[in-house]
């Protein structure tokens, strides 16, 4: 009876760390997909911004700056520094 349920217990560990092992295997090539194309859209010419914080004070409610605040998160992609044709973009990012 306790080797059965050490076996079941050793077998749910073992399923468990497959399961964790295979989700941070997806994650990871998630993020490396991303920066491959992250990589192809700066070799085409786009610069990228980096992600920021803006932090903006607003009046309270007797009128002096209090410390109400705001923060507003972006991630943009400025235009292209340099005008290409798009079939030349197109092959830069693998396109046909």
């Amino acid at each position: 009876m306790l080797a059965l349920a050490l076996t079941i217990l050793l077998t749910t560990i073992s399923i468990a760390t497959a399961l964790a092992l295979l989700d941070s295997w997806l994650r990871a090539r998630t993020a490396f997909d991303v920066l491959k194309h992250e990589r192809a859209l700066v070799r085409a010419g786009f610069v990228p911004m980096a992600d920021h914080s803006e932090m903006r004070l607003r009046s309270g409610p007797q009128g002096n700056a209090s410390v109400a605040t705001h923060r507003v998160r972006s991630r943009q992609i400025k235009g292209p520094a340099v005008r290409e044709p798009v079939a030349q973009l197109a092959g830069v990012l693998g396109a046909a």
